[in-house]
């Protein structure tokens, strides 16, 4: 009967993350956190799969079943490992850890995982991780600690990583991704000490697929706050974080808008085509985007040809510093990447000076200096 509600616990799960598959796999332009997410869902299936199979052959006294015991129970270690790995860099690549981006420093933090396989092929002789008796029952072996230590240490290693980056930074975004992570990593963290008393329940792994929901609704709550064309935030977003800027009253900087908008766009559309159009809006989207992570900005599609930057400055001329230097970027992009039309763009700026301003007063103020620059720019040509 345990038997039975362990592989059936097991069948289930893959169900839920099979469903989940389905839903984030074939979209076009997936970002890399959704490509991660995905290879994240794969590993877990193998390995829900993998502990299924192994709670079937456990105990069944027949030799061909003790060496595919063996086998499974070698596969499901080493898929273990992997699929915690796999979480620990998802976390990392969903709060833009920097040493993530690094090959080399990625290639270490995996070094931990060969060691477990390493020792899982020496269990066959050695008994280090793991061993079956002659009626085919599993029991831990003399060294069993390191798995539990690699694989849910990058677990915890993923919540310490998301809390640090939490503290540290002032992006308002990615702090909430990062104590969203905790909370998560915590789910699996709790079910691998309980099942640390209980191993007979899959309680581990049915956590983590809890977990898996959870990261799946934030894809998709995360989905609905982006624009489907650049993939910056959209309009919905931007309401909804320029409302929480204005009514924080812990800002230390002055709180500014800026509007970007492309000079001339619908003559690009009409000479060029509107996917000429569509890859320019993606391709300066890319380059304020970059920008703006840099400073730790907040970038919005706000309509059309239109992008919104909300923003903290001590003053105005580190703002107009901060306009500037899209300009220049824009200038070399025209230069560098030969663009089929070259590219300007016009900006209006608004400063948050009380707080009896409402969003629709700051918005209108950025748009009114948005088109006195470029009436000025019409007088000059």
């Amino acid at each position: 009967m345990a038997r039975f509600l362990y592989t059936e616990v097991d069948v289930v799960c893959i169900l839920v993350l099979f469903m989940l598959l389905f839903n984030v796999t074939g979209k076009q332009g997936a970002l890399r956190e959704e490509k991660m997410f995905v290879k994240l869902l794969g590993s877990m299936m193998l390995l829900l799969s993998l502990d299924a199979l192994w709670s079937c052959v456990d105990g069944l006294k027949t030799l061909p079943l003790v060496w595919l015991n063996y086998a499974l129970c070698a596969l499901f270690f080493g898929a273990g490992a992997v699929a915690c790995f796999m979480w620990f860099r998802y976390c990392c690549i969903k709060i833009k850890a920097k040493f993530v981006f690094d090959r080399g420093k990625m290639l270490i933090s995996f070094l931990p995982v060969v060691l477990l396989i390493v020792s899982v092929v020496l269990s066959f002789k050695y008994n280090i991780i793991f061993y079956i008796d002659s009626a085919n029952v599993y029991h831990r072996g003399s060294l069993h600690f390191l798995q539990i230590i690699i694989a849910y240490g990058y677990i915890a290693a993923a919540f310490v990583i998301a809390l640090c980056r939490g503290i540290k930074t002032d992006d308002r975004e990615i702090k909430h991704d990062c104590f969203y992570l905790m909370k998560i990593s915590a789910m699996p963290l709790f079910g691998a000490i309980i099942q640390s008393y209980f191993p007979g329940y899959p309680i581990m792994w049915a956590s983590s697929s809890l977990a898996l929901v959870a990261i799946f609704l934030g894809l998709q709550n995360r989905q609905i706050m982006l624009d489907g064309l650049t993939a910056v935030n959209n309009r919905r977003s931007f309401g909804k974080y320029l409302d929480q800027s204005i009514s924080d009253k812990r800002n230390e900087g002055a709180l500014y808008l800026i509007l970007v908008d492309i000079d001339g766009f619908k003559g690009i559309n009409d000479t060029y085509g509107h996917l000429a159009g569509d890859n320019a809006l993606v391709t300066l989207a890319m380059l304020r985007q970059k920008l703006c992570n840099k400073s730790g900005d907040f970038l919005a599609r706000f309509g059309g040809d239109e992008f919104a930057i909300v923003c903290e400055r001590s003053d105005m001329y580190l703002v107009r510093q901060f306009t500037e230097e899209i300009n220049f970027e824009l200038v070399r992009l025209n230069r560098d990447a030969k663009l089929r039309c070259e590219m300007t763009v016009s900006t209006g700026i608004a400063l948050f000076e009380h707080y009896g301003t409402t969003q629709d007063d700051l918005i209108a103020a950025a748009d009114e200096n948005l088109y006195e620059m470029k009436r000025q720019k019409r007088r000059l040509h």
